[in-house]
């Protein structure tokens, strides 16, 4: 009866271990299925490097067998710099007792991988292999690549362009370009501390937050908005700007992109053009003018001339008719040079003997102002200058009207 019992007892062992077996061989076929099905490449190195384990996708990387790679060492299929750089990394885990990363190029794949270094331990804790996976990025290095470059291209554009170009968030501005920095006069550690708003001229302010806010308030901040305004950079120097600002989203905050540009060589060219333009038809003016006072002048002319033709050189009032006559050529002259105003300064120039222009003024003066007397001190052999004769005894009548008319 009991080696019967002893034999069922046998049984059940043996149906026991044969679940168990079963089941390990179940858990060992999910377990591989787990590690080949990642498209990582899996692999177990004891702390000299040699492989203990290793998934389908590292056996297809190296082009070998399970059975040619079990056992050996991680150098005998890769070269003397990678070993070296895969040894560092196993002794690193041993010693700091957690898992470290690295990023490296592997020749064999022309391609870059990630490597997880992780600690293997046993039901006591003890460290007896490290588990590496090694993921293939060599698709996101490309796209960081083309990012990198794509952003190095908009970095250059922004930093050379001839604008500032600058983005403002709670009024302050947070990025700016060389050329803002220029512009403004502040280095970047002080512009980010000034307020945007405080450097326009306080007659602005009001229609630049008003344009600001509009900006801020498209909700497909597509639009850009143009505007001139005045601002002050840190010298206290006025500029007249334009403006175009967009409403963007910069750091989860709604901001600002600004490209501004200095018109203020511009604003005085405009001055400058209404002043000429203002200039042109005050000439036109003056132009009518004196075409109205010339035929005055020829109309008194031409009364004195015959006046004087019945007149006797001894009458008293000869001399009188002449300085008229006189007079009236000045006159004449002085309509020469409003014309001359009209086009533009054009005027007629030539030789000009001072000495004798000065003597047929100071007798001109001298008949019409009888209770003064003209000494004159003239130089000797002076050469003539290049110059309107007509503008010329203007200016020395003008002075001879005011040193008589400061007379006692």
């Amino acid at each position: 009866m009991n080696s019967k019992l002893s034999l069922k007892q046998l049984e059940e062992k043996y149906t026991e271990l044969t679940q168990k077996i079963n089941q390990l061989e179940n858990s060992d076929y999910q377990y591989r299925c787990l590690v080949d099905s990642t498209s990582d490449s899996l692999y177990l190195v004891d702390e000299n490097c040699r492989y203990i384990f290793i998934n389908s996708n590292h056996i297809k990387r190296l082009e070998l067998s399970a059975d040619q790679i079990i056992g050996r060492c991680y150098g005998e299929f890769h070269s003397e710099e990678q070993t070296s750089i895969f040894s560092e990394r196993i002794k690193e885990v041993y010693l700091r007792n957690k898992s470290v990363f690295d990023e490296h190029y592997s020749p064999r794949d022309n391609g870059f991988f990630l490597r997880t270094f992780s600690p293997v331990r046993d039901s006591s804790n003890n460290k007896i292999a490290v588990a590496v996976v090694s993921k293939n990025i060599t698709e996101r290095k490309a796209i960081e690549e083309e990012l990198r470059k794509s952003e190095e291209k908009y970095r250059l554009l922004i930093e050379n362009s001839n604008e500032a170009v600058f983005i403002i968030t709670n009024g302050k501005i947070c990025f700016a370009n060389i050329k803002t920095l220029q512009m403004l006069g502040y280095d970047k550690d002080e512009l980010s501390s000034v307020s945007f708003i405080n450097m326009v001229i306080s007659e602005d302010r009001d229609m630049v937050l008003q344009r600001q806010e509009s900006c801020l308030q498209q909700e497909d901040n597509a639009s850009s908005v143009s505007y001139t305004f005045r601002v002050m950079d840190r010298k206290g120097t006025t500029r007249w700007v334009e403006t175009n600002s967009v409403g963007i989203n910069w750091d989860n905050q709604p901001a600002l992109l600004n490209s501004m540009r200095d018109i203020t060589g511009q604003k005085i060219t405009e001055a400058r053009l209404f002043q000429a333009q203002k200039m042109e038809s005050i000439g036109t003016l003056a132009g009518g003018i004196a075409h109205d006072f010339n035929n005055l002048l020829m109309g008194i002319q031409g009364h004195t001339s015959l006046a004087l033709l019945n007149l006797d050189l001894q009458d008293a009032n000869y001399e009188h008719l002449k300085t008229i006559e006189a007079l009236v050529m000045s006159g004449a002259d002085l309509t020469k040079q409003l014309l001359g105003f009209a086009r533009g300064g054009k005027f007629e120039v030539n030789n000009v003997d001072i000495n004798s222009m000065i003597q047929k003024t100071s007798e001109t003066i001298g008949r019409t102002k009888k209770e003064i007397q003209i000494h004159l001190n003239l130089q000797n052999n002076l050469w003539p200058v290049t110059a309107d004769y007509g503008q010329i005894e203007q200016v020395l009548l003008n002075l001879y009207v005011n040193a008589w008319q400061a007379m006692p």
